[in-house]
């Protein structure tokens, strides 16, 4: 499709935090299509992701499972298959609802002494189906999140638009 995306719609979240970041889609021309956005918008906050995990894998035990939950990614298996793709890992969809809830309810079980491990198997989730990653896949979207990153350091690290001031930063 020839599209890349930065895809902060509502500010940049984790890991930069920078809530005056925008959305960018450059590469858009006549022949772009709706679903080609779509498409590269998935892509986007797929990169996203795996900039986290590359962040989050050095602190992971080995062969720690990628399990990936919301309404979104769990009733889209294309989705799902990018996200593998692109993280170059498996990745198991969640059956728990509202994980987000039952994990911090997890962690204040844990933190009041009524579970020994947060591994615990009384709180075990139930997991649906594993997405395995296509290796040619995975290379090409590297080449992707390349040029993602390169778009990110002009229009937000480097800011020639002003969307950015001193008070988004912490002051050294």
């Amino acid at each position: 499709h020839g599209l890349t995306v930065l895809p902060f719609l509502a500010g940049e979240r984790s890991p930069n935090w920078n809530g005056r970041a925008r959305a960018a889609f450059v590469g858009v021309s006549l022949t772009t299509e709706p679903r080609h956005f779509l498409r590269a918008g998935l892509e986007a906050v797929s990169y996203r992701f795996a900039l986290l995990y590359d962040l989050l894998k050095p602190l992971l035990p080995e062969g720690a499972p990628i399990i990936a939950n919301g309404g979104a990614i769990v009733h889209s298996p294309l989705w799902v298959q990018m996200l593998a793709d692109v993280l170059g890992t498996p990745v198991t969809i969640s059956q728990e609802g509202e994980a987000t809830s039952r994990g911090a309810a997890i962690l204040g079980l844990w933190g009041l002494g009524a579970l020994d491990r947060l591994d615990d198997p009384r709180v075990a989730a139930a997991l649906g189906p594993t997405t395995l990653p296509d290796k040619a896949s995975h290379d090409r979207y590297q080449e992707g999140r390349e040029r993602q990153q390169r778009l990110y350091k002009i229009l937000i690290e480097d800011d020639p638009f002003g969307t950015r001031s001193s008070k988004d930063y912490p002051q050294s």
